[in-house]
């Protein structure tokens, strides 16, 4: 991923991994809190890579919710926890 100096200029990279019940691969950028999906193909080649979602703030660790496909985020710019649902959709749960 490239990152650049966020606003905070705090380092910006890749931060929290977590990986959806569709076997696909998300993480988000801590500076600027952008989402990405990767999907793999069997033999673990990258065939995807796409930005889902440009909301937050920051992404700062991520667990799923193997029961219900949901992605729990920290957003510790916001003191939050934001949720990816599974049709890409983004709630806060606590803020």
């Amino acid at each position: 991923f490239r990152t650049v100096p966020n606003h905070r200029e705090d380092p910006a990279g890749s931060d929290g991994l977590a990986f959806d019940n569709e076997g696909r691969l998300v993480t988000g950028n801590f500076g600027d809190g952008v989402l990405f999906r990767m999907t793999f193909s069997d033999d673990g080649k990258l065939t995807n890579q796409e930005v889902i979602s440009r909301k937050l703030s920051c992404v700062d660790g991520m667990v799923c919710d193997r029961r219900t496909g949901h992605i729990y985020i920290a957003d510790s710019e916001k003191n939050a926890i934001q949720v990816l649902a599974p049709d890409g959709s983004i709630t806060t749960l606590w803020e």
